[in-house]
């Protein structure tokens, strides 16, 4: 059917399809559920390797009945610490920010309102620690660490977008 015998209505929803395809179609989808994904794993993966104690590793062996034990202690290095106190903070914000780039892609949500969405959560999620609502202790570098880890996903989904534009 060609343009000039269509409906508006038609027309619309045509165009609604064809953009959907658009934006779920090539690699950048892929590539950004990758960047959301991997690190997210590359985290609980250090996590049940090296910190036993932490809160998601007991639920994890309460769950499977698996017990997992470190012999190796890394706890005098400051790489260890490094690792340990921010390199996880980093990987989760990263993910996390890739992953609601994602969504924010595929429903075309507004960019701005979904920055705005992961540095609050980045801010929230320290703050809540900072008034004893979790067991947690607050670290305002974690909010800096959290706040690189989001540049970094904004970073990279801009690069995607843009090699995709210009496709």
């Amino acid at each position: 059917m060609g343009i000039k015998n269509m409906t508006i209505n038609e027309a619309l929803l045509q165009t609604n399809m064809n953009n959907k395809k658009r934006r779920l179609s090539g690699p950048t989808l892929s590539y950004l559920l990758f960047s959301g994904i991997v690190p997210l794993i590359l985290g609980m993966c250090f996590y049940i390797l090296f910190c036993p104690n932490v809160v998601f590793v007991k639920a994890l062996t309460t769950f499977t009945g698996i017990k997992i034990r470190n012999s190796i202690d890394f706890s005098d290095t400051l790489l260890w610490l490094l690792l340990r106190y921010y390199l996880l903070d980093f990987l989760w914000a990263q993910s996390f920010s890739s992953i609601v780039m994602v969504i924010c892609l595929v429903y075309d949500l507004n960019k701005r309102n979904c920055i705005i969405a992961c540095v609050a959560l980045c801010v929230f999620s320290e703050v809540i620690q900072l008034f004893g609502f979790v067991n947690m202790t607050f670290d305002f570098v974690d909010i800096l660490v959290q706040l690189c880890g989001l540049c970094i996903a904004l970073i990279v989904f801009k690069i995607i977008t843009r090699r995709r534009e210009i496709k």
